[in-house]
């Protein structure tokens, strides 16, 4: 080891806006420490609760205001990264970036301007969601969003139901199942898939079956903050 370089970096801290929910997060969720490989500083949104979040319509001033003070707070804990367990959050990224001195990455949906200059024009990026047309909605007003490929997981379903009706009880096996389901239906709309994008927070429990069915890279939001933290030193 060379003098003068014994101090050892600071461990990297990641904050989490959490929304107001008690529906179980298994490990690769966003809301389960054990997803990351670092410290990890959760702060809940009050009244952020699920249909308040995805939705056709942008938040409202009070909520909004609620996520950025929550961003503040996460900062001035000392958090490196900033994210949310809600890829809707995405269209509010701007707002929130803004409004302190370190990263945001409010969503998994941050990477499709890097994949759609990484892919080729004849591929087409599919995206996973909790609500495709919400979120087709959503991505109809923001430019350079044309073109994506949307798939719900399928309402009534029990991942659907647990997240929409915040119970405290999940089968994951049917949840699995109805992810490689979404994931079939995704691929049978496009033979020219380059990647998939999971925009919920609460897919990536299930990214391995995923990626068996759709046979392309998928990226979700534990490995954007992977990336950042990788290349995180002081």
């Amino acid at each position: 080891m060379r003098a003068g370089n014994s101090t050892a970096a600071a461990p990297f801290r990641l904050g989490v806006l959490m929304l107001e929910t008690r529906f179980p997060r298994p490990p690769g969720d966003i809301g389960n420490p054990a997803t990351f490989n670092c410290d990890v500083l959760y702060r809940t949104v009050g009244g952020a609760a699920v249909d308040r979040i995805v939705a056709h319509e942008p938040l409202d001033h009070e909520l909004l205001d609620a996520f950025i003070d929550g961003a503040k707070r996460l900062a001035g804990e000392g958090a490196d990264l900033i994210t949310t367990s809600c890829g809707f959050l995405y269209r509010h990224q701007r707002d929130i970036a803004d409004a302190v001195d370190v990263p945001v990455v409010t969503s998994s949906l941050c990477c499709i301007p890097f994949l759609r200059s990484s892919l080729g024009s004849a591929q087409q990026i599919g995206v996973l969601t909790f609500d495709a047309p919400a979120l087709g909605t959503m991505l109809s007003s923001l430019p350079a969003h044309d073109g994506l490929v949307l798939e719900g997981i399928a309402e009534g379903g029990a991942l659907h139901t647990t997240i929409h009706q915040d119970l405290e009880t999940l089968d994951l096996k049917r949840a699995e199942q109805e992810c490689v389901e979404a994931t079939r239906s995704l691929c049978a709309r496009s033979a020219r898939l380059g990647a998939v994008v999971l925009e919920c927070t609460n897919l990536p429990p299930y990214r391995n079956a995923i990626t068996r069915v759709c046979r392309c890279p998928v990226f979700d939001l534990p490995g954007l903050v992977a990336t950042f933290s990788h290349g995180h030193s002081r």
